[in-house]
């Protein structure tokens, strides 16, 4: 049953404006990634819909058109994404499909297209990873056979037949693509390495990588909104490790590696929207701590920037920002109980809770992971 230790609970957020007075909310959706032993596709979607200054409702699970993987936690793995216009990218692990919604801004609530889009992958992984580039073209990391598969993004948001981009040297942790839509980077745990792969912007295939080695096990990737620096967590359950690379016309440098605070174990990292801070997730203490961004992607720790997750559980999961409004969430991993959503607010160069409380995710079995992916404003 190694299905069962696979990754995918995760998350996609989607910030709206509407009323009058243009009060914003966030739309947070998790990947249940229900198990079943194979008896039947009924894995869901669920969340909330964060006012602010206004109401938060809880969003009832939705079904989706396949079956997840259960149980087992990993930060990185990416099971749901939201790519363009108000279109949400589910991976069932399980039956390696992948289920298309569609958001309601306003409301948050989501319309399953019934067709069944296969994402590629062949084997039992770990979960798949997804990353999209300029809204045309969607990437699977396929952690059960070791490659890269990319499918076209099409009208109203349906997926076409997915191709194989990529042959990769080891299940990749995670994927992510620069901003100016040119460069694919995944990141190899196993191999303790981080590949980028140039783009072609026509068709979407990917060029041969490059490569460079890391000293500790990259897991969730960010990469900053210039395309210039790429920012790796890394898996260590004694120090908050992350390594960065510069990013020049889709080639890697040398990687850098940083003990950033007093945090634990810091496999997600999100790099902030203006590109001066990065934000890390440390699974292993429970905290978010922040590091300056300076010039040539140097990162610096600075004492008083250490924050509960905001979720009052044990464990923060991947963090997103949205767009121009000054907020971050989290998921969190509970060991205890279910795992829930926590909302930060931007100050200056640390976080705040800005909405603390038990915000539980019902719709999600206990122990499941949870993973944020991307917040988008209208």
């Amino acid at each position: 049953m190694n299905k069962a230790m696979k990754i995918l609970l995760s998350a996609a957020f989607a910030v709206t404006m509407s009323g009058a007075a243009m009060a914003h909310h966030i739309c947070a959706y998790a990947n249940d990634n229900i198990f079943t032993g194979g008896t039947g596709p009924i894995n869901t979607v669920d969340g909330y819909k964060f006012g602010i200054g206004g109401s938060t409702v809880y969003l009832q699970p939705v079904a989706t058109n396949g079956e997840g993987i259960g149980g087992g936690f990993f930060t990185s793995g990416l099971g749901a994404l939201r790519v363009s216009g108000n279109d949400l990218y589910v991976d069932d692990a399980y039956t390696n499909d992948i289920t298309h919604f569609v958001i309601r801004p306003s409301s948050c609530l989501l319309t399953r297209d019934n067709t069944l889009y296969p994402s590629g992958d062949t084997g039992d992984g770990s979960g798949d990873a997804m990353a999209a580039a300029s809204g045309k073209f969607l990437y699977v990391g396929s952690t059960g056979d070791n490659n890269i598969y990319m499918l076209t993004i099409m009208a109203r948001g349906g997926l076409s037949v997915s191709v194989s981009v990529a042959t990769t040297p080891a299940a990749p942790t995670s994927i992510a693509v620069s901003a100016d839509g040119q460069t694919l980077v995944a990141a190899y745990a196993n191999n303790q390495q981080l590949c980028a792969y140039p783009i072609n912007a026509i068709n979407g295939t990917l060029g041969a990588p490059n490569c460079q080695n890391t000293a500790g096990f990259p897991a969730d990737i960010s990469i900053d909104p210039a395309s210039a620096c790429v920012y790796a967590g890394e898996s260590n359950p004694g120090a908050s490790e992350v390594v960065a690379l510069p990013l020049v016309s889709g080639v890697l440098g040398t990687a850098t590696d940083y003990i950033l605070g007093p945090g634990l174990n810091s496999s997600a990292v999100l790099v902030s929207s203006d590109d001066s801070h990065l934000y890390i997730s440390n699974q292993g203490s429970a905290q978010v701590t922040t590091a300056n961004i300076s010039t040539g992607c140097g990162l610096s720790y600075s004492a008083g920037q250490v924050v509960a997750d905001g979720t009052a559980t044990d464990s923060p999961g991947q963090l997103s920002q949205g767009g121009g409004l000054p907020f971050v969430v989290t998921g969190d991993y509970s060991s205890v109980g279910k795992p829930r959503m926590g909302l930060f607010r931007i100050n200056g160069n640390t976080l705040a809770p800005y909405m603390p409380g038990v915000h539980r995710l019902t719709g999600v079995p206990n122990n499941a992971p949870f993973s944020v992916v991307a917040i988008v404003e209208e």
